[in-house]
């Protein structure tokens, strides 16, 4: 917590948050995990999309001072607020490429300030934002990018096909969006090439798989099973994940 100056007094006290932006879309056969659906089918992709969700949901509910799932399609509300409980706030995305509506939220959040009659103001200073392709994130991780963030103006989580599957802000929303071929490999080294010419400094946490493909999948649910201990949710999920398998008894011979 900090002062914050008024006509050159400190007069009231200011909360400095964290928050978590964690970007999803509805869960629509044919519209997420299209890549997954191709060894899979359309149905069976979209039920693993919605258990990826509901486990980061329920995962990262207690990480950060404040949480907001940024939903698409704009007319899925009721069903963004259902799945978000009591810990997390909603909004939709932005229009635009995923850069235009990752830096709307940046800007969105970076720049809240809730003013109270209690002579106490909660501004957000730290913004990261993830995805819901990496299940086996972890609070933890998420705490590491928001301490990293004392270190370094931005903070990025790579992945190894290219891209990045956490990008987090302190204080200002950098250019960063600019110029990025989306979905592709390029978005990383793109993302990178673009900090050096801002003159920003980054961290990067460690590299990550997107679980895009079967490959993906089938290396995440048996690396997972393979841990020597397992929390509930993170049971539940690989439960989950087998059960959807079991119906592709050739799925573990495709790559």
């Amino acid at each position: 917590m900090g002062s914050r100056a008024v006509d050159g007094n400190f007069t009231k006290e200011e909360y400095l948050l964290n928050e978590l932006g964690l970007f999803a879309k509805f869960w629509q056969p044919g519209r997420v995990k299209t890549r997954l659906a191709a060894d899979l089918d359309e149905k069976a992709s979209c039920l693993l999309y919605q258990h990826f969700l509901s486990h980061l949901i329920n995962q990262l509910e207690q990480v950060g001072d404040c949480r907001t799932i940024v939903y698409s399609p704009a007319d899925r509300t009721p069903e963004f607020q259902t799945i978000a409980g009591t810990r997390w706030q909603t909004t939709p995305q932005a229009a635009g490429d995923l850069g235009q509506r990752m830096k709307a939220f940046f800007d969105f959040s970076l720049h809240r300030v809730s003013d109270s009659e209690d002579s106490v103001d909660s501004t957000v200073r730290k913004t990261v934002v993830i995805g819901s392709d990496c299940p086996q994130l972890t609070a933890g991780n998420i705490q590491q990018a928001f301490d990293r963030l004392e270190e370094e103006p931005v903070v990025l989580g790579p992945t190894d096909d290219g891209g990045y599957y956490l990008i987090g802000m302190r204080d200002e929303c950098f250019g960063l969006f600019d110029d990025i071929d989306w979905s592709t490999d390029q978005v990383l080294t793109q993302t990178r090439a673009r900090l050096r010419s801002l003159g920003v400094g980054w961290t990067e946490l460690d590299q990550k798989s997107d679980i895009d493909t079967l490959k993906d999948l089938l290396a995440y649910h048996a690396d997972a099973i393979a841990a020597s201990q397992l929390g509930s949710a993170d049971f539940n999920l690989q439960g989950a994940i087998a059960g959807v398998l079991a119906g592709y008894p050739n799925a573990g011979g495709k790559s």
